[in-house]
């Protein structure tokens, strides 16, 4: 049995700083197109590690007139100064009463719960249910993650020597140490990898995570994000989740990463299997609900 490791605390307390980006407007966007329930006049940020400090920021800035609440399961992330009432609270079973909150923003959250807690699936259908049920009757919730591509067979090219011997260590570790290897999923021939282009799409973020906010490869490798699947469900898997927990869908938007093209496509060329280019396409989507 692998010793577990507690990565999410392990990661704020290495303060990867350039994590943060001060886009306000943009962090609370789904709440500025939507109309909140003046009462309870409480906004709950899911996730204050790595952006939520910004969030909250956020929140304060466009919102002022209502309370503030953050809550993490990493207990360094508490400790932060913030105007904001922090606890500690998972998720997937959230400190709070029914109809607590006007507004819930989950930012890059869920697709952790899914890689980290033992069946990821269920455990994300539960917080989508914690959610719902922490809401009031109107109140505006958003679920913010990566955008996912189609599950085809694709084949990505390592350009450059530097991403083939990335992707060949990353092959080997992805997930292992929590018992979900992928390696299987992956197929090295020469300088491709064949997988579904969800995985290689996984795969060239990862790698772009490691050039930008790590000193080294090695100190990716022991970082939570050589763990850490980016893009386990799609954009109609959350919408079911949603549903199935009563919420209604109020709206979806893409928002596009234009700073992550550069990295990655100098390194990378992502193909079908007849050799043809895919065209990459790397963004957060937010899926907007309202409790009825």
């Amino acid at each position: 049995m692998t010793e577990k490791k507690d990565y999410l605390d392990e990661a704020v307390r290495k303060h990867y700083d350039t994590y943060s980006n001060k886009g306000l407007q943009l962090r609370v966007q789904p709440f500025l197109q939507t109309e909140l329930p003046k009462n309870p006049a409480r906004l709950l940020v899911v996730g204050i590690a790595l952006g939520g400090e910004e969030e909250i920021e956020a929140m304060n800035t466009y919102f002022p007139s209502y309370e503030v609440y953050g809550v993490d399961v990493a207990r360094s992330a508490l400790h932060i100064k913030s105007k904001a009432k922090l606890i500690y609270s998972d998720i997937c079973s959230l400190n709070f009463e029914n109809n607590f909150f006007s507004g819930v923003m989950c930012s890059a959250v869920l697709h952790e719960v899914y890689s980290f807690k033992k069946d990821g699936k269920k455990e994300v259908k539960r917080a989508i249910k914690e959610i719902y049920r922490a809401l009031a009757i109107g109140g505006i919730a958003a679920i913010r993650e990566f955008f996912v591509p189609s599950e085809e067979e694709a084949r990505l090219f390592c350009i450059t020597e530097e991403s083939f011997q990335f992707s060949k260590q990353f092959i080997e570790i992805f997930r292992k140490n929590l018992e979900k290897d992928l390696r299987k999923n992956f197929i090295l021939e020469g300088r491709e990898v064949f997988s579904s282009k969800r995985l290689l799409t996984d795969l060239m973020l990862h790698f772009r995570v490691a050039k930008i906010h790590f000193k080294s490869f090695e100190d990716f490798f022991r970082s939570k994000e050589a763990e850490e699947i980016y893009l386990p469900l799609s954009e109609e898997d959350y919408i079911k989740n949603i549903e199935s927990a009563g919420g209604k869908v109020v709206n979806t938007s893409y928002i596009d990463f234009p700073n992550y093209y550069e990295t990655i496509e100098k390194n990378f060329k992502l193909m079908d299997n007849k050799g043809n280019k895919i065209k990459n396409k790397f963004g957060f989507v937010d899926i907007v609900f309202k409790k009825k």
